[in-house]
């Protein structure tokens, strides 16, 4: 018997009524109602999703462009519209599943309750008929019952949501690290593809630049520690020869985070000579020892080609703090 039938009945009805409770409207139809529409928009965003991806990998194979690398480290980024339509279909998910063993929880509660009732009902009748039972005290001690079912089922309601709250929710800690690593590979990116654009062919291609390489795991997979690293983008370089792109990258991003958390304006050019500073001392510190003499000088005293380099990663640093991305979201932290 249903939750729904046993409310129904007759002598339940008039035990709570004796109880003062007023019994829930039909609640499974709702239930499962909002069920459905849940597990259909998860099952949607799911599809968009994987049409989003496909069309992605088309445009790939299709252009070799600065432009196109840019949009995929936007679209493939840990906060990027591709992640945050994963994250919204597992949410919307794992909220149907909270809404069954919610469902269920209350079916087995108001169950309880309509028994309850039930007995309360039974009683009502017989004391009508014979004085020597306490109506009074029925009510009372069945009154006490309840409540303590109905305490019960608030905190398993409590761990239940609470439980689920901290699946659906990324820790902010990991959500800022996901969006640092983001903005390191597509300033590195930019600072790849800025290097081999001054080699760029009419067909298209670059001018050689082949290299050896001693990243094991890169070599196993491509049976050669040759890279032409002219012709490979940055994404699928060798560890060793993404190495100094991408420590510039986090002194870049790192330097153009503490400007934004002390106020300063991106697009200010004092800011971001501030932050091409701190992309050189970095250098420094990884290439002091063979830096020519020319490149040992304070940063206001480098010649200018020297500071445009640092300052144009700075720049792309803080260009990607400024620009707004997916619904609100930033490329990094915000």
């Amino acid at each position: 018997m249903t939750a729904t039938a046993v409310l129904d009945s007759p002598v339940v009805r008039l035990g709570l009524d004796i109880l003062g409770i007023t019994p829930p409207p039909p609640f499974p139809s709702a239930f499962d109602e909002h069920i459905r529409e849940w597990e259909a928009a998860g099952t949607a965003t799911e599809k968009i999703q994987a049409a989003a991806g496909d069309a992605l990998q088309a445009m790939l194979a299709a252009n070799d462009s600065t432009a196109v690398e840019a949009s995929r480290v936007a679209l493939t980024a840990p906060d990027g519209p591709l992640a945050a339509c994963r994250e919204l279909a597992g949410d919307c998910h794992r909220t149907a599943i909270a809404l069954r063993v919610f469902k269920g929880l209350s079916t087995l509660v108001w169950s309880a309750i309509g028994l309850a009732a039930a007995a309360v009902g039974v009683a009502a009748a017989v004391a009508a008929t014979n004085g020597g039972l306490s109506l009074a005290g029925i009510i009372a001690r069945a009154r006490l019952e309840i409540g303590r079912v109905l305490a019960r089922f608030r905190a398993a309601v409590e761990k239940l949501f609470t439980g689920l709250l901290r699946q659906v929710t990324r820790p902010p800690a990991r959500l800022r690290k996901a969006r640092f690593e983001a903005r390191v590979e597509a300033v590195a990116a930019q600072a790849h593809d800025r290097w081999r654009a001054g080699r760029r062919l009419p067909d298209g291609t670059y001018d050689p630049r082949p290299k050896r390489t001693t990243d094991q795991a890169w070599i196993r997979a491509h049976g050669t520690d040759q890279v032409d690293i002219a012709n490979t983008k940055y994404r699928d370089l060798p560890a060793d020869w993404q190495q100094e792109n991408r420590a510039s990258a986090i002194d870049a991003v790192s330097g153009a985070i503490r400007a934004k958390e002390h106020g300063l304006d991106l697009e200010e050019y004092d800011t971001v000579r501030g932050i091409a500073k701190d992309v050189r001392a970095g250098w420094y510190d990884r290439n002091g020892q063979w830096a020519p003499l020319d490149q040992k000088w304070p940063f206001d005293l480098l010649p200018e080609v020297e500071r445009e380099k640092d300052e144009v990663i700075a720049r792309s640093a803080a260009d990607l703090l400024r620009r707004p991305f997916w619904r609100g979201r930033s490329v990094g932290l915000s």
